[in-house]
Order: C-alpha cells, then sequence, then structure tokens
C-alpha cells in the first residue's frame, strides 16, 4: 500500500511559508525521530496549535511532558492503532490543544526564570562580584 493510499505525504525539506501552509491544515504532527537534543520542532509545532504524537523516550516525554501522545518505537500496528483512536476521538484535538497550551506556558516559564537569572548573575559580574569557577551561584 503506498503512503498516499493511508493519507500520509512525505512532503521532504519546503520554503518556510509552504510548511506554515502544510502545518495549518495537518490533524496531527508525528514524530518519527529516534534521538533529540532539545526536541524545539516540538514546541514549534504545539505553538502552531498541533497536537503532537511522539516516541516514547526520556527526551520526547520531557519535552511534551502530559501534552503529547506517545507511541512504542518497534511497533508500528500499535503505534497505529493509538494513532487511529486518537483521530476517532472527537474530544481529542481540544484536549491535546489545551494540554499543549498549558506545556508551552511551562517551557516560556522556565525560559522566563533562567532569563531572569542570567541578567541577576550578569548584574552581578559587571559589579564586580564574580562567582569562582565550580562555586554555586546564589539565586537570591
Amino acid at each position: 500500500m503506498c503512503s498516499s493510499d493511508l493519507g500520509v505525504v512525505m512532503h521532504g525539506y519546503m520554503p518556510l511559508a509552504d510548511a506554515r501552509r502544510i502545518i495549518e491544515g495537518a490533524d496531527v504532527y508525528l514524530c518519527t525521530s529516534h534521538d533529540e537534543g532539545l526536541g524545539l520542532p516540538l514546541l514549534e509545532v504545539q505553538y502552531a496549535g498541533l497536537p503532537v504524537v511522539a516516541p516514547d523516550q526520556v527526551v520526547f516525554r520531557e519535552v511534551l511532558g502530559d501534552s503529547g501522545t506517545f507511541i512504542p518505537q518497534g511497533d508500528a500496528a500499535h503505534a497505529a492503532a493509538i494513532i487511529q483512536a486518537l483521530l476517532a476521538d472527537q474530544a481529542w484535538r481540544a484536549k491535546a490543544r489545551d494540554a499543549a497550551i498549558a506545556n508551552l506556558q511551562r517551557w516560556n516559564g522556565a525560559a522566563t526564570d533562567d532569563a531572569e537569572r542570567a541578567r541577576r548573575t550578569f548584574s552581578r559580574a559587571q559589579r564586580g562580584h564574580v562567582p569562582v569557577p565550580g562555586t554555586a551561584i546564589s539565586h537570591g
């Protein structure tokens, strides 16, 4: 069976405008990566409003938290059944959207906290209070 018979289209690389059009028309983002550093593309498609399905790996659970749907690696039939069940559930998209919003807020909050800690650290350094390498930095 051809992938297009299943409603799956492999687009490959495309210009940003085309990628936006495809993302906006998609039902779900299926991540098939086996290894990720941070998983930023997952957050980007969540921001675009797409529910994310990803392999059941630590990095993806860390990035997505409760907002993702996780599928087993090496068991295509089970993964397909999970995705098919999601698409058949009318309430799934709304739940996934709400969970994605909460996940993005979690990451934005962490980024805001990190930025504030960096500002305080740089401010102390400008005043001559540079921490000694290998010592803890006070967050107060």
